[in-house]
């Protein structure tokens, strides 16, 4: 019971980090790493999430994400202020607020009608997130976890999660040969660090939490994603990208 309320509220906010390829710190001026943004999305279609449609603003971030899912429009507004962003739709409030590398430390998520979630992360001299805490409130219950975060080929390749007393392991694999094409877009959308590869596949104590499927363009864009979750649900994805 605790694992499946964990994986529903993990799912809620998922945090993955890695080393960065470009130690260069962030120019909080177009909140892309510090690296020339090439490819980025222009709309995302999901099977379960419906169609997203990207605006970027003159400093290339993202101003606005529009949402239509079952025939119904929602559209998150971005509004940058020094070290701090803030998201806002008719469904949540997400303040950013980011460190002198310009990666998020604090993330507070108001979720209307449902709760709160609170993380506070840890970076260590590689900016590597290395520690995770979630204090949240979903549907009326409380959890306060704590996660440990490894690396291993500047992949987060294990998680140890402290949860309620017990010890969770969760254990990434990742397309080695593939590199994550999304980092810039994780960037932007959660202003932490990404992983350097493709993920492949996490466990959860040994079971299947999640499975990655791709297919690519001939300049190896990924054109499909399809995730499969441990409930074997599906979600197919179709991303069209504008690169410059």
């Amino acid at each position: 019971m605790k694992k499946s309320f964990y994986l529903i509220a993990f799912s809620l906010i998922l945090f993955a980090a890695c080393k960065k390829d470009n130690p260069t710190p962030v120019d909080n001026n177009n909140n892309n790493g510090g690296a020339q943004l090439t490819c980025r999305y222009d709309t995302v279609y999901s099977s379960q999430q419906g169609t997203e449609i990207y605006a970027y603003d003159d400093k290339d971030r993202i101003a606005k994400i529009t949402r239509i899912l079952n025939g119904k429009e929602t559209i998150s507004l971005y509004t940058y202020t020094g070290n701090k962003v803030l998201m806002q739709n008719e469904d949540q409030t997400v303040h950013y607020i980011l460190n002198n590398n310009g990666f998020a430390d604090t993330v507070l998520m108001d979720i209307k009608g449902l709760g709160y979630i609170q993380v506070f992360n840890t970076y260590n001299s590689q900016n590597q997130i290395v520690k995770i805490i979630q204090d949240m409130e979903i549907g009326g219950n409380e959890v306060y976890l704590e996660m440990e975060q490894t690396y291993l080929n500047g992949n987060n390749n294990t998680s140890k999660i402290l949860f309620e007393g017990d010890e969770l392991i969760l254990v990434n694999e990742y397309h080695l040969d593939k590199e994550n094409v999304f980092k810039e877009m994780e960037y932007k959308t959660q202003f932490i660090p990404s992983n350097k590869n493709l993920m492949k596949a996490s466990y959860m104590d040994g079971d299947l939490n999640q499975s990655f499927t791709y297919q690519f363009d001939a300049q190896n864009k990924v054109i499909s994603r399809k995730i499969i979750g441990p409930d074997t649900q599906e979600n197919s994805e179709t991303f069209v990208w504008k690169c410059k």
